[in-house]
């Protein structure tokens, strides 16, 4: 905490600690009032960019530029780790007859120190936001007359901040969240590549149980119970599932788990079970001490 503080506003609780590490970035939950994550550059951040509050206006002027009825929202923007913010809401339409486009009423400041540039998306005609420029964090006005057929990317699916989580893990490119108190049965999932940004993505446990832990192992990510075990499987919205393995092998809590060789072992109130595809009971004739324990 001395060398690399928390941001402000951020405390600590009297909670175990979580970490996943994806590309080189730590995500820390559990033992923070938010989520949280440690890049490459040794800056620790909340997890995901809060969107600017303020609308943005839109007017015409001069020319050449383009034509047509233009809406206009903006976004935050963090250089070093390639991180959006949700979108503005939008500025009213302006039409446009091969003029420059003037977007007024952009932040100078974020309250989110991680945020470097500030983003002008651009929806021509009722179509998808795509990017027209961006400029470092400063400016109060931008002037752009990018032609339509040469904006950039589209904006992404909508995605938000993860619920604050107690334990988190990676699984197949994604961050998987777990121990939201208002849902604690409830698996969060973030979007594909983007392990900060939750875009609706979950699963809830077949009969209501709390999650306890998250173990990710081989191509499975084993999501357990105090009473029983859950496998989330595939790659996309559309091929993941979680289905109960077996609901009657429960676990103490997720920091207690580990994966040694692609084989997870899980403590659980009445044994120790090894899992490599099936559980299999590592203590047998030892049960009573464990138990005891």
């Amino acid at each position: 905490h001395g060398e690399m503080p928390v941001p402000t506003g951020v405390a600590t609780l009297n909670a175990l600690p979580s970490y996943a590490i994806y590309r080189s970035r730590f995500y820390c939950v559990g033992m923070w009032t938010d989520n949280l994550v440690i890049d490459e550059h040794f800056r620790v951040h909340r997890q995901g960019i809060l969107p600017p509050t303020v609308v943005p206006v839109a007017t015409a002027t001069g020319g050449p530029g383009r034509t047509g009825s233009c809406v206009i929202r903006i976004a935050f923007y963090d250089e070093l780790t390639d991180e959006w913010s949700p979108l503005s809401s939008p500025s009213l339409p302006v039409a446009l007859a091969n003029n420059i486009c003037i977007t007024s009423n952009i932040p100078a400041t974020s309250t989110d120190p991680r945020v470097s540039h500030v983003g002008v998306w651009v929806s021509m005609n009722g179509a998808s936001f795509r990017l027209a420029t961006k400029r470092q964090l400063g400016v109060t006005s931008i002037a752009e007359s990018v032609a339509t057929l040469a904006l950039g990317i589209a904006f992404f699916p909508t995605f938000e901040r993860f619920p604050h989580g107690m334990f988190n893990a990676i699984y197949h490119e994604r961050q998987v969240m777990a121990g939201d108190m208002s849902h604690l049965d409830v698996l969060y999932v973030s979007a594909l590549f983007h392990p900060e940004r939750y875009e609706g993505l979950s699963f809830r446990t077949r009969n209501g149980e709390a999650i306890v832990a998250i173990v990710p192992t081989r191509d499975i990510c084993l999501v357990m119970t105090a009473t029983g075990a859950y496998g989330l499987r595939g790659w996309t919205e559309d091929d993941m599932e979680l289905q109960p393995i077996d609901l009657d092998i429960g676990c103490t809590g997720h920091q207690g788990c580990q994966v040694i060789h692609g084989n997870a072992w899980i403590p659980s109130p009445k044994t120790i079970f090894l899992y490599n595809g099936a559980f299999h009971d590592v203590l047998k004739d030892r049960r009573t001490e464990w138990q005891e324990i």
